[in-house]
């Protein structure tokens, strides 16, 4: 049977399925490599159907017009293959509009010379018809026809070494999706080769329709198999397209070689056109990063660029694009809008910078608001004590007791607030001294033992035999705690008594950490309440606050501190049945208990120098310097007591003129004064006695009790220092030491 009538049909069959094909991706167009194959099904299935109209047509003429028609698919074929293979290698770079011209030159040749063959031979040199019916024409080819040939099997040939190259250095899947391409090639190759070199079954019938036939069938399958169109590269070009930031893609030598419409619309370059060219006539400031050698990314750089009328600030990042084997081939620039980034962060920083201004504004006055309540503080409780030392009638003592009473409690307050404000501000700061356990806790708790002999509590104190009594760390601190604890437990108990234990919860060879147990039979507290007793200004509830009193700061104050050791507070309470504070604290081993306080060696003093008259109990000159008429007559009157002798100035500038005139064993500094203060008048005792020799004692006086004053004070040329309230025990002790330099 002679198949050759019915050959029409598998090349219409062919042209179907690749417009099929066509169709089933005209909506995917956007994705990595589908448009230029959605163009090879359209060309596959224009040459087919033309071929199909040929063979059906028995008049020659009718033929060779369809056999001219089906060339618009045959010689675009091969480029686009080409433009394929390049898309779905990452080779985009190359398919500029230039490049792209020169491809289509040769086939834009072609066609013209298909339609004016009658008027040159250059196409074919010869058409006819053997047999009439359903059977291609014959012809014979001319010298275009092989130029046109040669051309199609170089595109062919360079796609095929395009995709082979993909192949190596691919993943898996990209290599299986390839090497399907790499199938649908190989067909039209065998099948045009064949109809070339004669061998075609049918006589004159052009086999390449099949091949793509087969080429459609191998394609369907990698797309339906193996995703031809992948995923990866597809999201990959949504991803690119999608971003907000400004992607632009260069090599080494800084050409673009590619950028998304982010970067177009930021640079204003929509043109393709721009590709190719130095980055630097797009983007100049980013020339020097991108020649860079760095294989590292880096960036850290902004530039200005005007968006939409506005001025607008980008963070550029330029980072290396490795190829497979690692070499660096080019550079990413990254575009990121930190615009609203950097408004935000100026905007932090003022905020910043005014909460620092208010805290040290805070901080200033409290430091003020400290030394204005002190300095009358020093003269209440000063003079209190003076007046309970004389000769008074019972009502008399009991109201003074009662005024020095509560200026314990207001100092206390005042205590308490600048505790929790330095807390705040992150300036309270912990000790690190030598000290004895034992005798400091005993000493901490003996301040109550006068308060609960008079409600008719017991108070038990007891420490446990394994724990060493030299320690080293802040002892203050940790008798503030327990003090704070003792103090709350006997507020809150009206029968029963109050039980501290001191235990070891562990030890190592460097320290301790002792377990602290304060217990009481008092109130107690109400479940709801235990977990907010350490928050500040928080109590149990308001009926204690009016009938016990306190700020609710003294808790809050002991966790921070004991956080601050390195340990932890709790509470355990039943309401009408008593509480148990306790808490934890981390110190330092010591080898030996902490000593005499450690006081400067005296100098000698030759005579006429300031220094000591005698060794005498009492008689020691001092110069008192301190403008407030109250602390005058307070320290006046309390060194008197003790047998001194007091000379009064009310300034620095007094000061200095009473040192002219007369020598002193010691000088009592206020640091606030007017006209002049005490760190200016001591700097210029200091001053003098490099330039006279000899060296005068001078103490520090001044209602600042934040940390580092002392240090400060020090630094300033003075030797001690004592803060108001004055504490008469401390001020004896101060006094007589640096009062009575030995030889």
């Amino acid at each position: 049977m002679d198949w050759t009538a019915y050959s029409w049909i598998p090349t219409f069959i062919t042209g179907v399925i690749s417009l099929g094909l066509a169709v089933w991706l005209w909506p995917r167009r956007e994705e990595a490599g589908a448009e230029p194959l959605m163009f090879i099904f359209l060309e596959v299935a224009w040459w087919s159907l033309c071929y199909a109209i040929e063979l059906r047509g028995t008049e020659l003429a009718f033929k060779v017009i369809w056999a001219k028609a089906r060339y618009l698919g045959i010689v675009t074929l091969p480029v686009t293959f080409l433009i394929l293979a390049l898309r779905h290698s990452g080779l985009s770079r190359w398919l500029t509009t230039s490049n792209l011209a020169l491809l289509f030159a040769v086939p834009v040749a072609t066609l013209t010379m298909v339609w004016s063959n009658h008027l040159h031979q250059w196409m074919w040199t010869r058409i006819w018809m053997d047999t009439p019916g359903p059977y291609p024409i014959a012809v014979t080819h001319g010298p275009w026809f092989w130029l046109q040939a040669g051309f199609s099997y170089l595109l062919m040939l360079l796609s095929t070494v395009i995709l082979v190259h993909r192949i190596v250095t691919s993943r898996h899947l990209y290599r299986k999706q390839i090497f399907v391409l790499l199938l649908g090639l190989a067909a039209p190759w065998l099948g045009n080769g064949l109809f070339l070199a004669g061998y075609s079954p049918i006589p004159h019938l052009d086999l390449t329709p099949f091949a793509f036939a087969i080429t459609g069938a191998s394609l369907a399958w990698g797309l339906f198999r193996f995703q031809l169109a992948d995923i990866v590269p597809v999201a990959r070009e949504r991803v690119f397209k999608a971003m907000q930031e400004g992607v632009v893609v260069v090599d080494l030598k800084g050409r673009v070689l590619d950028f998304n419409p982010a970067a177009g619309a930021l640079l204003n370059q929509q043109d393709r056109e721009v590709v190719g060219r130095d980055v630097s006539e797009i983007l100049p400031v980013a020339r020097e990063l991108i020649l860079h050698q760095d294989p590292q990314p880096h960036g850290g750089h902004e530039v200005e660029l005007s968006h939409s009328g506005e001025l607008r600030v980008y963070a550029l990042n330029v980072s290396p694009l490795a190829n497979s084997r690692g070499r660096v081939v080019g550079r990413l620039l990254i575009l990121h809008d930190v615009t609203e980034v950097n408004h935000a962060r100026r905007e932090l920083e003022g905020a910043m910078a005014e909460a620092k201004a208010a805290n040290q504004a805070k901080s200033e006055f409290l430091a003020n608001m400290s030394h204005e309540i002190r300095t009358p503080m020093n003269a209440i409780m000063g003079m209190t004590d003076l007046v309970l030392d004389s000769r008074l009638d019972e009502q008399q003592r009991e109201y003074l007791c009662m005024v020095k009473s509560s200026s314990e409690h207001l100092l206390g307050l005042i205590n308490d607030i600048l505790d929790i404000s330095k807390i705040e501000a992150g300036k309270l700061e912990l000790e690190h001294i030598a000290f004895k356990l034992r005798s400091s806790l005993a000493d901490a708790v003996n301040i109550y033992a006068q308060r609960a002999r008079d409600k008719g509590l017991e108070l038990g104190f007891q420490v446990d035999a394994e724990i060493p009594d030299a320690l080293v760390g802040d002892v203050s601190r940790l008798r503030q705690v327990l003090i704070n604890l003792i103090g709350n437990a006997a507020k809150f108990t009206e029968k029963g008594g109050i039980q501290v234990m001191v235990g070891l919860e562990s030890r190592t060879d460097q320290e301790v950490v002792l377990k602290v147990a304060v217990s009481d039979t008092g109130i107690g507290l109400h479940p709801e309440k235990v977990e907010h007793i350490f928050e500040a200004f928080s109590q149990a509830d308001t009926s204690t606050t009016r009938k016990y009193g306190g700020t609710g700061l003294g808790l809050a104050i002991s966790r921070q501190l004991v956080e601050m050791m390195g340990g932890r507070i709790e509470v355990e309470s039943q309401l009408g049945q008593g509480s148990t504070f306790t808490f934890t604290a981390r110190l330092g081993l010591d080898a030996a208990a902490a000593g005499p306080r450690d006081y400067p060696k005296p100098v000698k003093r030759e005579p006429g120098q300031h220094g000591p008259v005698d060794a005498m109990l009492g008689g020691i000159k001092i110069l008192v310097v301190e403008d407030n008429r109250l602390n005058q007559t307070l320290v006046t009157a309390l060194l008197k007591k003790r047998g001194h002798d007091i000379v009064l100035a009310s300034n620095g500038c007094e000061a200095l003129e009473a040192l002219k005139k007369d020598i002193f064993d010691l000088v009592l500094m206020d640091v606030e004064m007017p006209e002049m203060d005490g760190v200016e008048a001591t700097s210029r005792i200091r001053k003098r006695e490099r330039d006279q020799g000899g060296h005068l004692p001078i103490i520090a006086l001044t209602a600042h009790a934040f940390k580092g004053v002392r240090e400060q004070m020090l630094a300033a040329g003075m030797d001690d220092y004592l803060t108001k309230p004055l504490d008469p025990t401390r001020l004896y002790e101060a006094v007589e030491t640096w009062g009575r330099l030995q030889d």
